[in-house]
């Protein structure tokens, strides 16, 4: 082959001038680049064109300097058309976006009255209705300044608000037809032996807090949060801090305690004939008559309060309210009183079985577990290291029968959650191994079980 193959016309490369131009160009490079007349003659159009650097790949992207010829002129004519083309294209487009914005504003005639109105691209915003009765709705236009002032034209006086007169329906957010709406939030969900995990307070199926229930729907529960107080409820509720302590006896000797749960009559404000009641959380399925007789109370009474006409069990994981019924002491047949344990949270144990522990629930006090146990409040309070009353859900240590402070040793309580060597649990504790031992009549061999009451010496 006497010609080199990448040698060719620029719009044709398998065609070339078999002698030397500036129209041949060199196909082997990238861009295709015209090649010089003079090493067209001494290279692509002989037979040594095999030596050519380009030929041979050693030269990528570009012919040599040597090698490097000019454009013809119809090349560079054609690349000033594609130039010229795009120029054109663009004055076209800015023209049209010119004309398009030009045409945003709109000059009409009307026929018969001879005036001209002027239309504009405006935006619509809807402003709330006011608290006027008719409820008008008041349309703002956004109108921008035209750039064009027309001569000898009349605009109209006003184009900057459109008025509608529909009417506005208004939907209420209140729970109850003759009271403020709730809207207080519940941060604090109780703890005590009453109380669900947060899980099954959420699952609960009714009633749940803030939520009317009842005959009537009449009632509501509430989980007292911190801050709380017996007139900012009674604002809440529409009610009065009296009707609130008639429905929650304990309220009237403790006072309000975060995390505690109680029963409102929203807009209830005489308290003269409001019974009292009681608030209670099923942690596993009961039947009601299991239930009603529990509390001491009838299965009719607990059917009507909780509306359950026609279940006989009641699921795991929901309140119920039910008559408050105060306790009375069983007078003993025996002319010596003795204690009565039928309470208690355990059996009597420690070095001389004289400590028993009992839990709290609603509606006693430190002058009602003292009659029970014929006891002191003040043994009491120094044993539990108490300054004030008790708290629904606390365990106390008790002494049945002591009424003298004498050298009383100050407790406190540990449940264990899991079975547990004593030492390893007086280690836990910072406590003595001995007082684990003796406190609570356990021997040297003894592994304490899950579920089971610990009492150990307090320290400051």
């Amino acid at each position: 082959m006497t010609n080199c193959p990448y040698l060719g016309l620029f719009e044709n490369p398998d065609s070339r001038f078999l002698y030397a131009t500036s129209a041949n160009y060199c196909h082997k490079v990238a861009p295709v680049a015209p090649v010089k007349p003079s090493y067209q003659e001494s290279r692509c159009l002989s037979e040594v064109h095999h030596l050519c650097p380009v030929y041979q790949g050693q030269k990528d992207g570009s012919l040599p300097p040597e090698a490097r010829g000019e454009r013809s002129w119809k090349t560079k004519r054609r690349n000033y058309l594609w130039i010229g083309l795009v120029f054109v294209l663009a004055i076209l487009v800015g023209w049209g976006m010119n004309t398009i914005l030009k045409r945003s504003f709109v000059v009409s005639l009307t026929g018969d009255r001879g005036k001209v109105e002027e239309t504009l691209l405006t935006q619509t915003v809807e402003v709330a209705a006011d608290d006027s009765p008719s409820g008008t709705k008041v349309f703002s236009t956004n109108t921008p300044s035209p750039s064009i002032f027309l001569e000898n034209t009349v605009l109209p006086a006003q184009t900057n608000t459109i008025v509608e007169t529909q009417p506005i329906t208004l939907t209420s957010t209140n729970v109850f037809t003759t009271t403020p709406s709730l809207t207080a939030s519940v941060t604090n969900i109780p703890t005590t032996h009453m109380t669900p995990t947060p899980e099954a307070q959420r699952a609960a199926p009714a009633p749940n807090f803030q939520t009317p229930f009842g005959p009537q729907n009449e009632y509501v529960i509430h989980a007292i949060s911190e801050g709380e107080n017996l007139p900012l409820l009674s604002r809440l509720y529409d009610t009065t801090p009296e009707t609130i302590i008639a429905l929650n006896t304990w309220v009237g000797e403790l006072g309000l305690r975060p995390n505690r749960v109680i029963v409102i009559m929203p807009g209830r404000t005489d308290s003269s004939e409001v019974a009292p009641l009681s608030v209670d959380f099923t942690q596993e399925e009961i039947t009601i008559l299991e239930f009603a007789a529990s509390k001491g109370v009838s299965i009719e009474d607990v059917r009507t309060l909780n509306v359950l006409r026609n279940v006989e069990s009641i699921s795991a994981g929901r309140w119920l309210i039910y008559p408050y019924m105060p306790e009375t002491l069983t007078p003993t047949p025996t002319s010596a009183p003795t204690p009565d344990l039928s309470k208690a949270l355990t059996a009597p144990f420690g070095p001389h079985n004289e400590y028993i522990l009992h839990e709290v629930t609603p509606g006693e006090s430190l002058n009602l577990l003292e009659k029970r146990y014929l006891t002191s409040t003040e043994v009491i309070q120094k044993l539990n290291v108490i300054f004030g009353s008790i708290q629904i859900g606390q365990i106390l240590v008790i002494m049945p029968g002591e009424t003298e402070m004498k050298d009383t040793t100050k407790f406190a309580v540990f449940y264990v959650e899991s079975t547990i060597s004593i030492e390893k649990l007086a280690s836990n504790l910072g406590v003595l191994y001995a007082d684990i031992l003796y406190y609570n009549g356990l021997t040297q061999r003894d592994d304490i079980p899950a579920g089971r009451w610990v009492i150990y010496p307090y320290t400051e």
